[in-house]
């Protein structure tokens, strides 16, 4: 006889199975700034996929959400990188902190 433990163990499993298809590994995903402008400036990523800013203008640049949760990735001198982890899906704006007219666009599926 099994015991109630082993069946809720297995329906849990099931359950998460379902909610949760298989999608593969998590993917990089580049973003260049140059010309005082993100490149490009809509991305689409999945859900636990990486957002990597390389800063290709001479000025510092960040890529800040605007509004909530939260995130950004600090300053980014001439040639440096910056990096964001996709947590929550959705439609995100973000911006300069330095320079308020670059403005890019990043959906979460």
């Amino acid at each position: 006889m099994i015991g109630s433990g082993r069946w809720l163990a297995i329906g849990l499993v099931t359950f998460a199975s379902a909610a949760a298809p298989h999608r593969g590994p998590a993917r990089r995903h580049p973003v260049d700034i140059r010309g005082l402008a993100f490149h490009p400036a809509v991305l689409e990523v999945a859900l636990g996929d990486t957002v990597v800013w390389t800063n290709h203008d001479i000025l510092t640049h960040t890529a800040t959400l605007v509004g909530r949760p939260r995130w950004s990735t600090g300053s980014m001198g001439a040639e440096a990188t910056g990096r964001h982890v996709a947590k929550a899906r959705g439609t995100f704006g973000y911006y300069c902190e330095l320079h308020a007219g670059m403005r890019a666009t990043l959906v979460v599926r």
